[in-house]
């Protein structure tokens, strides 16, 4: 739900982009924004509302099964847990690179960021063409 059905229905790219370049810090605000904020099909930033509401409605869904466990305290964690993995994995995926080309030794952090960016303009263009498809 949170991966295809309510970004679709948003316009919202569910994607991480990575930003690769600036600071540690920078790129660690940025990758711990990402969980609250995401990628408008025009490249414009906005609420993640994609993952929000879907994480609040699985957690509905869950709550609706087991009835027993049906308090505040119990849906609130059922849904920081989401959010927290997200969070996670976006930093991972801006800080993996550079982890693994510092072993490697292979790939400069400016050829990295010119790949993304590419990746980033050629999802936009897909994600534009497919909605006027439909």
């Amino acid at each position: 739900m949170t991966e295809a059905v309510l970004p679709t229905l948003l316009h919202q790219d569910p994607h991480y982009f990575r930003r690769g370049t600036g600071s540690g810090w920078s790129r660690l605000r940025y990758a711990l924004g990402q969980a609250l904020w995401t990628h408008y099909d025009s490249s414009t930033l906005q609420f993640n509302y994609s993952d929000i509401v879907g994480s609040v409605a699985a957690v509905a869904i869950s709550n609706a099964y087991y009835a027993d466990n049906r308090n505040a305290g119990d849906a609130a964690a059922k849904l920081g847990f989401p959010i927290a993995t997200d969070t996670a994995r976006n930093i991972l995926k801006e800080f993996w690179r550079e982890s693994s080309i510092v072993a490697k030794d292979e790939i400069h952090e400016d050829e990295i960021s010119e790949v993304d960016e590419r990746r980033h303009r050629t999802n936009c263009r897909l994600s534009r063409a497919t909605l006027r498809k439909h």
